[in-house]
């Protein structure tokens, strides 16, 4: 208890350590009693060792600098099952399709949450390309799960977490602190870009990055 306590308030420093907290959090419940024995399952063992390399490192600090005040940028993310994720940034529109067989991207905790977080992920990838940092950005989406686990930092989910990990890492390089708000799905602009049919009153927006290794074996650009 006294680890995980110590590693939670070291978080304001390292907020993407949120996310390698989870195993380690549900390892602790598992104890029956104060005395009781059991060994670590890999995970924790893995979520362990991310933080004795990261707390290895010198000199690390996070930025002061003011966030400012929350900035809509007309950011709005969905995603489906039958077809891809779909974003929109400030008017254009960029979508990915999945790889393969219908719901072959299914699996290994990989489902629509997992797809509804990598549409943030890819938001947050999309601002940082914009050149934006030092600030509060909005994030419209239909998922309550996405917006709880984002805003925690982490989920029971491996995979949702994963994403978290990878959007984490920007947010802090840049300072910008991402707010995601819940819409109702009839009122969430990509949905129909995640459905692969976008407004022809909006213009595309090729994605200008590559995507990671995790993401590029489930998805391509559109």
């Amino acid at each position: 208890m006294s680890i995980n306590g110590t590693l939670s308030h070291i978080t304001f420093v390292y907020p993407h350590g949120h996310a390698f907290l989870t195993n380690i959090c549900s390892f602790i419940a598992s104890f029956s009693n104060s005395y009781a024995l059991q060994f670590a399952p890999r995970s924790v063992l893995s979520d362990m060792k991310w933080w004795f390399s990261i707390l290895n490192v010198p000199n690390i600090a996070r930025s002061l600098a003011s966030w400012g005040p929350l900035q809509d940028l007309g950011i709005w993310v969905d995603a489906s099952s039958s077809w891809g994720i779909g974003v929109i940034v400030c008017g254009e529109w960029s979508a990915w399709h999945w790889r393969g067989l219908i719901n072959a991207w299914k699996g290994e905790g990989r489902d629509i949450s997992w797809a509804e977080m990598v549409a943030v992920e890819l938001a947050v990838r999309m601002v940082e390309v914009l050149g934006y940092h030092d600030a509060t950005i909005l994030v419209r989406g239909d998922n309550k799960g996405v917006e709880g686990a984002f805003a925690r930092g982490r989920s029971h989910n491996f995979q949702v977490n994963s994403s978290i990990r990878r959007a984490e890492v920007i947010t802090m390089s840049l300072n910008i602190l991402f707010t995601v708000r819940y819409v109702n799905t009839k009122d969430n602009l990509a949905d129909l870009v995640s459905r692969g049919d976008p407004s022809p009153l909006m213009s595309h927006c090729q994605p200008p990055f590559q995507l990671p290794e995790e993401l590029a074996s489930f998805l391509a650009n559109v």
